[in-house]
């Protein structure tokens, strides 16, 4: 049986793709050989589990058909709040986002659902949940005739970096001033996104793989770029480029995933869809269906906090990860299981439906078993 979803019409913004609740992209655009990212993730797959209810009091979920952020863009944030708040006091279950790089001061709305990608799990209010990539597999566009198969073990671990991770001191200068001004600005109530940690993310990526390449017990196989995607523009560019940063991480165990702009890593989801093992150094991201995964068993986990001591952690977690082929298989199992388009939401509405909680995140059940 379905679930039925319900919007509302008159919140829909036309030509906003980008901030169109992912689980509504198939039932408001259609997708274009010149725009495939309306495909993106499973979109075209959703029917088989989710369906346009024809009225509100015939719908399961009501879902807000925007994102937060460009309601705040638009100056309609009031009244989007007032629409979520009437569904809470109708008791029907309302999912919300927030998309883009950044966190964004709400008022409280709970129980009605806020996805975001990004905040610090730490401190994030019970209704919110975090929200996976929903990446195409790449197994299908890049390897579509192959089979792909877990990296064999060996005694050191091998592990895959390509991308943007050349930075000097002016780079980190810019980075932390561009996040010191946002923040002012926040603080200041001129600026509705959330402060963020004062750091560089290019910087810290660029000391996390020197200090792996230090270690002589791992092996590393670094494709290091000097702009964003090598700086490819036509399609044909990008795809060699995605082609090229898919089959470093295809030849490797682990692939180190780092947080970017906001504090999420989109290569910790693409890497699981590759049946890769992540190394996640984590800065509190806010990780999506902690209910089901125990993310600390099934990926490499580093503190941020002291990255003096990554290469260590990723030795030690190696060693004792014992069946290292086993480990690559429940990555891209849970990719397909909980990480997907269609499969998070269905997860995030049995978390709802079956154990009558209003919130889908946890921070202390682990449901998921082999």
């Amino acid at each position: 049986m379905s679930v039925t979803l319900h919007y509302a019409t008159d919140l829909y913004v036309p030509g906003e793709e980008r901030d169109i609740f992912p689980l509504l992209l198939p039932y408001t655009l259609e997708p274009t050989r010149q725009n495939p990212r309306r495909l993106l993730g499973g979109a075209s797959e959703i029917h088989d589990g989710f369906a346009l209810a024809p009225s509100e009091s015939d719908a399961d979920v009501a879902i807000l058909p925007m994102s937060w952020t460009l309601y705040a863009r638009l100056g309609r944030l009031d009244e989007a709040h007032r629409w979520v708040m009437s569904r809470n006091e109708r008791g029907l279950p309302t999912w919300t986002w927030i998309s883009g790089d950044f966190s964004l001061k709400l008022p409280d709305i709970s129980p009605a659902v806020v996805f975001t990608a990004h905040g610090h799990r730490s401190r994030a209010p019970r209704n919110y949940a975090g929200l996976p990539a929903f990446i195409a597999d790449p197994r299908e566009i890049y390897f579509p005739t192959e089979r792909i198969a877990p990296v064999a073990p060996s005694p050191r671990p091998s592990v895959a970096f390509c991308g943007h991770a050349a930075g000097g001191p002016s780079k980190y200068v810019k980075e932390v001033a561009r996040t010191w001004c946002r923040n002012t600005a926040s603080r200041l109530g001129l600026d509705r996104r959330g402060p963020d940690c004062l750091t560089s993310p290019t910087w810290r990526r660029q000391r996390i793989l020197e200090r792996l390449e230090s270690n002589r017990e791992v092996h590393t196989d670094f494709i290091r770029r000097r702009a964003y995607k090598a700086g490819a523009r036509s399609s044909a560019e990008r795809r060699e480029v995605q082609r090229v940063f898919y089959e470093n991480m295809r030849r490797n165990h682990y692939t180190v995933c780092v947080r970017g702009q906001g504090n999420y890593s989109i290569r910790l989801f693409e890497t699981m869809a590759m049946g890769r093992i992540p190394i996640l150094v984590d800065t509190d991201c806010l990780l999506p269906h902690d209910r089901f995964i125990d993310w600390r068993r099934s990926i490499c986990f580093v503190d941020a906090t002291d990255l003096s001591t990554v290469d260590a952690a990723l030795v030690r977690f190696h060693r004792q990860a014992g069946d290292i082929e086993a480990l690559q298989r429940r990555c891209r199992r849970l990719w397909e299981e909980f990480l997907t388009l269609k499969q998070f939401f269905l997860r995030a509405w049995q978390c709802q439906s079956r154990s009558r909680q209003p919130h889908i995140r946890t921070v202390t059940t682990c449901a998921y078993s082999e």
